[in-house]
């Protein structure tokens, strides 16, 4: 049989039809709200990787700040009175979570000086022949999230020093042990030396979240308890606060 060259030319445009129809199809990925996308005006549910993606966000309420997040990541806004925040983001080869989170903007909420101490826990060894060894770990103000946690250490003679920066959640932590362990109170106990000799002791701002409103530090009141006044499970307790502190000191926190 005979084709002829208008035939082959059907032939190959059909084929090329056939074999191309998928291969240029953009793989798509998921957009996870979180449970905000009624509050996107514009959203979708999947995008194509590389995708230059705008949403609008104008579920907003009065007195109201918003935070929004992508993957975990603090995501920066802009704003249109016609289209509320903006949020940009070229849409990457995976799947994406996008987190918003809101609060009372007329709640007051402390404004965080920087470098104030808030905590220290120090300790120190009393050796016979030889260096003494020590370790005091200090924690200062660093932003509304952090604070600046410095351990430093002597050990045989020899000295250390590292910081770190950690959640903020290590504060509370220790200040549940102040309450919990009364440590006001010590103040009122007995003269003791149950350590033989060694010191172990814990400095705390008595307020630590109004004191950051002090303009001058000096007026930050502090209390300090130590085994000058101990009770019978003193040095348990003492120990409580330098195992949290030192749960802190990882790798990942490391600043320097």
């Amino acid at each position: 049989m005979k084709i002829t060259p208008i035939l082959l030319i059907v032939a190959f445009a059909v084929g090329c039809l056939a074999g191309c129809s998928g291969k240029d199809k953009p793989v798509m990925y998921h957009v996870d709200y979180s449970g905000d996308k009624g509050g996107f005006s514009n959203a979708e549910d999947e995008y194509a990787a590389g995708t230059q993606v705008e949403l609008y966000y104008d579920m907003i309420a009065t007195d109201t700040d918003y935070t929004f997040f992508i993957d975990g990541e603090y995501a920066k806004m802009d704003y249109s009175e016609d289209k509320g925040y903006i949020m940009r983001f070229t849409m990457p080869e995976h799947d994406v979570v996008i987190h918003v989170e809101s609060r009372n903007s007329m709640e007051y909420v402390p404004q965080f000086k920087p470098d104030l101490m808030i905590l220290k826990y120090e300790e120190r060894s009393v050796a016979i022949d030889g260096p003494e060894d020590s370790l005091v770990i200090t924690v200062r103000s660093y932003d509304q999230e952090t604070v600046r946690m410095t351990v430093r250490r002597t050990d045989e003679g020899v000295k250390s020093e590292q910081v770190y920066i950690v959640p903020a959640d290590v504060v509370q932590e220790c200040y549940n042990y102040v309450y919990e362990y009364e440590f006001s109170n010590w103040e009122e106990l007995e003269d003791c030396d149950s350590l033989e000799g060694a010191y172990a002791g814990f400095t705390y701002a008595q307020n630590p979240y109004m004191m950051y409103d002090y303009d001058d530090p000096s007026y930050i009141p502090y209390t300090t308890v130590s085994t000058g006044h101990f009770p019978p499970d003193g040095q348990k307790q003492l120990n409580d606060v330098r195992k949290t502190l030192m749960g802190y000191a990882k790798d990942e926190y490391k600043a320097n």
